[in-house]
């Protein structure tokens, strides 16, 4: 069988799309052979007559051999010349397959120069430039056996040879070798569906989205920068020299008339051995978290550098790793997790375990406050770089007799006991883990402890307005601090003092550092308070650690002094240094003797109203000591200083761009606080699913086939081994891996309409990044999943007219905006469809006085740099268009800031509730289709199954239908729609394999330390 390349049906009966349904991949298709799995939003992905049997792997395995005998399949093809060790056949492959894409804006004068993305991605999408191919050249003689090296030669080339070496569109066919009764035969094994209809055919549909957004914008006959296609007589371009037999030979795949034999450079060519290419570009990406009250300055919390060359056709995920197997916790709720590991890991379908665990980086842990936990050599459990836990300290839990305890619900439902345990003879039990305890609050919580000792830990606060006496200026606050440092610490083994500057906002600043792990403040301030005391403030002052309020200033100061009385503290005046260091040392002495040893924090039911009385119990299970502390339910709070601000950083090169994940923005936010639903969507975020896919040009139909059918075998293994109801076989299978490939993102990966012809050339001048997402959103019943097409790629075309050359990079890229009008519900195409639109700047002006308006003028304003913002002059929903003013390429971007589109899906629960639930969730959760989303979860619950035997395995023959079909529809309708909404909780089971043999026992000292019993 075979197809055209220009995205139409063969004419021979039997077209791609057969295929895509033969596959069972129903919904819609784009032109070029890529489908649009579940367009309208519902799940599209194929059913099974029988999940006990294995033929829904045979079909997928067959079809998927079957893509890789098809002529458009290059990496296969040049994996089968490499084996036959055939020089003028390598060559000759690579010549006539791989198109040449410009190397430089304007000319080709950097051709021995530039790198984009290496052999790999040269060879999944057919294109590089000159020195990508001469290096894919090189690498291919190389592993067929042949000495080879990049050299450069200076050639004679016209005019017209550069415009043959640019404008030559491959001639790719889409052949795999299947028969039409072969692929009816595998699409009724698995029950596919109808053959899916195709979208944007011959790219219709992106050429008329381009024309009606260029006749708004203002300039698009205006271009006069054409490209110029001589070729400098200084210009370089890079060949290879390769070793046939002894005799030295220059391979020229540039010219289409070139042999082995034959160059086309003439005899001798002066040849440079010293080349100095540019190196691959960088990828660094950098996940970050910003907190309620310091929302400016996010903390990073993990980043990894790759080269360009190795991530083609990879994906990278973006997890926030628990530790938490709900088969062994039944009963843990989201809200008890608090320490997560962050981390970023490499998925490849075709890759092996140790490469990706090569590929892949981990952060240090973290709590949701955002305190870092590290871990030395001996095992030492840190806190922001203090010691919290030391295995080495033998620390008997068995020998506690009595417990103490307090309670801080100030930012209910988040609770702080203060803990004090004593043994038989009264004296304090110090550094026990949070595993040595257990916390009560109508049900078991997860608990993480911020503090195991009672050394005095001062926050030391200082006023740094412009009122302030110059004895706390800067320049002389050191010699303070250090001599309050050894005063302290001189009669107090193991404290500690740390100072911060603040601004006047006094009350806020004093609530702020009632949060951290001190339990002891100083403020040093004249007492000019900028802020007023709330309710919620006076709550967390009432249950913080006792403030020493030291007035600097001459003048008496009521705010401070009730400051200190709510904190339970100390109001004092005082002159010069030495009054200061004796009043700090007085306080630090009186109070000492009353601190907790132990701050255990963790999140109360939500269940009760305000006024209610409750009562939290905290027990050493180990020995028979506990204590009940009495709370009510207080109905006034603040909110809790956690992880308000989730945010994603991708840079190549020089180009960056960063997306906040979840919560507050700092572009689209920047003139409002952090807010409650910021936080519960960050929350959200933590136990979601987001993922990066890089890929150079796109890549052709029987490769991106084989990716999703590579995939979906990985899990083969696992369905084997739990089919034999063999635990061990099951942990082996899941140690061996298995991939996770998304299907929105490759579909966004697709081609352009046909970006090569016999007088243009669209090519895009790094790699293509887009990322996807998936998370619930708390106390709804939705769950959101986004796609974002990044603007880090810039698409050019080259053409003899510069005005044709840009409108048809606006055609052609707008292809990407029908790809995600047709997948999502909601798009720049479906919110700006029928609306008339302005460029931006001629109605900014009467933006600035709405708030929400004003809001939408930042994002527009952010994504302005050399870009033309089209939008829409009404009160509807936000979206709008971007015109690139240098290369005509046509963007849509969303209310914030981002490209793609969003969907949402219902719930029938409300997740909180579901919760509990949680081991039965998550048995079922590899199922998302859409997302693709077959990956730890369903090897961690099928393991389970295998190995307890509990009564989940009535489940069994639900899980194996979901393995095989990647889908929830034939799973009860409120588990399966809870399952695709939590599934990439336990999907981060997978990241654990990626991250090395090392990680398991790290994350089990690490949480076991700090993390609390009901979390690992």
């Amino acid at each position: 069988m075979s197809s055209k390349t220009d995205g139409s049906d063969s004419e021979d009966g039997f077209s791609r799309r057969t295929i895509l349904a033969a596959l069972g991949v129903g919904g819609v298709g784009a032109a070029g052979g890529y489908a649009l799995l579940g367009g309208d939003g519902a799940e599209t992905t194929p059913s099974v007559s029988d999940p006990s049997e294995d033929a829904g792997f045979e079909a997928f395995e067959a079809i998927r051999d079957a893509m890789r005998t098809s002529p458009d399949h290059l990496p296969v093809r040049a994996a089968g010349l490499v084996d036959e060790g055939d020089a003028d056949a390598i060559f000759a492959f690579v010549r006539d397959e791989l198109a040449v894409d410009p190397s430089g804006v304007e000319d080709m004068d950097d051709a021995n120069r530039t790198r984009r993305w290496g052999p790999r991605g040269t060879l999944r999408g057919g294109t590089g430039t000159p020195l990508d191919i001469a290096d894919t050249l090189a690498k291919l003689f190389a592993d067929a056996g042949f000495e080879a090296d990049v050299v450069d030669v200076r050639p004679r080339l016209t005019a017209e040879q550069v415009r043959e070496m640019l404008f030559r569109p491959p001639s790719r066919e889409f052949a795999p070798n299947l028969s039409e009764a072969e692929a009816a035969h595998y699409r009724d094994v698995v029950g596919g569906d109808e053959i899916p209809s195709a979208v944007d055919v011959g790219g219709s549909e992106s050429a008329a989205l381009a024309e009606s957004i260029l006749d708004v914008y203002p300039g698009a006959d205006a271009v006069d920068e054409p490209f110029y296609f001589g070729w400098d007589r200084f210009a370089k371009l890079p060949i290879v020299r390769v070793d046939i037999d002894g005799e030295m030979t220059y391979a020229n795949p540039f010219l289409p008339d070139a042999t082995l034999d034959t160059s086309g450079l003439g005899e001798n060519p002066k040849i440079w051995e010293d080349t100095s290419p540019d190196a691959y570009p960088t990828v660094q990406v950098t996940l970050s978290a910003a907190t309620a009250n310091d929302r400016w300055n996010p903390h990073e919390l993990v980043t990894g550098d790759w080269s360009a060359a190795d991530l083609p056709g990879r994906q990278v995920r973006v997890d926030m790793l628990s530790g938490i197997d709900p088969f062994q916790n039944p009963g843990v709720r989201f809200s008890d997790i608090d320490t997560f590991v962050p981390a970023l890991t490499v998925s490849d379908p075709h890759a092996g375990l140790e490469t990706v665990q090569s590929l892949s980086v981990q952060g240090d842990a973290v709590t949701r406050s955002g305190a870092t936990l590290t871990v030395d050599d001996d095992g030492v459990v840190y806190r922001d770089g203090r010691p919290v836990v030391d295995p080495a300290a033998g620390v008997d839990p068995t020998v506690v007799d009595t417990v103490e305890a307090t309670v801080d619900t100030a930012r209910y439902p988040n609770v702080r006991l203060g803990v004090t345990a004593y043994d038989a003879t009264g004296d304090a039990v110090e550094g026990l883990p949070a595993a040595a305890f257990e916390v009560v609050d109508d049900e078991p919580t997860g608990i993480s402890v911020a503090a195991t000792t009672s050394a005095p830990r001062v926050q030391l606060l200082v006023d740094r307005s412009g009122s302030m006496p110059s004895a706390y200026a800067d320049d002389v606050m050191a010699d303070l601090v250090g001599r309050l440092r050894d005063a302290i610490t001189t009669g107090h083994e193991g404290a500690r003092i740390e100072q911060t500057w603040t601004n006047s906002d006094i009350y806020t600043n004093l609530a702020e550092a009632a949060e951290s792990d001190a339990n002891l403040i100083v403020y040093a301030t004249d007492g000019d308070v900028g802020d007023e005391l709330t309710p919620g403030i006076s709550e967390v002052l009432r249950a913080g650690p006792p403030a020493l309020m030291m007035n600097v200033d001459r003048r008496d100061r009521d705010a401070l002094r009730e400051m200190a009385t709510l904190s339970g503290g100390t109001y004092r005046m005082v002159d010069g240094h030495d009054d200061a260091v004796a009043t700090v040392t007085d306080f630090v002495d009186a109070t000492a003797a009353d601190l907790p040893s132990y701050l255990l924090d963790y999140t109360a039911p939500t269940d009760w109203a305000a006024g209610d009385e409750r009562v939290a119990t905290v027990s050493v299970p180990e020995s028979t000591a506990s204590a009940d502390t009495e709370y009510v339910v207080p109905g006034s709070t603040v909110l809790p200083d956690e992880f308000a601000s989730l945010q994603l950083t991708v840079r190549i090169g020089g180009r960056e761009v960063t997306r906040t994940l979840a919560g507050w923005d700092p572009i689209r936010d920047a003139e409002r606080t952090v807010s409650e639903a910021d936080m519960d969507a960050v929350a959200g975020a933590l136990f979601g699913e987001h993922v990066l896919s890089f890929e150079a040009a796109a890549t052709t139909e029987s490769v991106w086939l084989d990716d999703i059918l590579t995939s979906k075998l990985s899990v083969r293994g696992i369905h084997e081994a739990a089919t034999t109801g063999d635990a061990e076989a099951v942990r082996d299978a899941l140690d061996a891996g298995f991939t996770v490939t998304p299907a929105d993102l490759m579909l966004l990966q697709g081609p352009m309409p046909n970006p090569i012809t016999e007088d243009s050339h669209t090519y895009q001048d790094t790699l293509r990044v887009v990322l996807h997402q998936q998370r619930p959103q708390f106390g709804t019943d939705q769950i959101l999943q986004h796609t974002d097409a990044l603007d880090l790629t810039k698409y050019r075309t080259v053409a003899d007219d510069p005005t044709r050359a840009f409108r048809l990079t606006a055609q052609r890229t707008a292809r990407v905006a029908v790809v995600e009008d047709a997948l999502y519900d909601d798009s720049a195409a479906s919110i700006l469809d029928g609306r008339d639109l302005v460029p931006f700047r001629e109605v900014a002006a009467d933006w600035e006085d709405d708030e929400n308006q004003a809001a939408d003028a930042r994002v527009v304003e952010a994504r302005s740099g050399n870009e033309v913002a089209l939008v829409a002059d009404d009160d509807g929903p936000f979206a709008f268009w971007t015109v690139n003013v240098d290369t005509g390429t046509v963007a849509g971007v969303l209310d914030d800031g981002s490209g793609g589109g969003y969907s949402q899906a219902r719930i029938e629960e409300q997740l909180q509730r579901l919760s509990r639930a949680i081991a039965v969730v998550n048995l079922l959760a590899l199922a998302s289709g859409k997302a693709g989303l077959v990956s730890g979860p369903g090897g961690l619950a099928l393991g389970a199954v295998a190995a307890y035997g509990q009564v989940l395995a009535r489940l069994y023959g639900q899980v194996s239908l979901a393995i095989t079909i990647m889908n929830a529809d034939h799973l009860d309708r409120a588990i399966g729609q809870a399952a695709i909404a939590l599934g990439c909780n336990l999907a981060k089971d997978l990241a654990m394999f990626r991250l090395g043999d090392d990680i398991s026992a790290w994350v089990e000292n690490i949480f076991g330390s700090v993390g609390g019993p009901s979390i690992c």
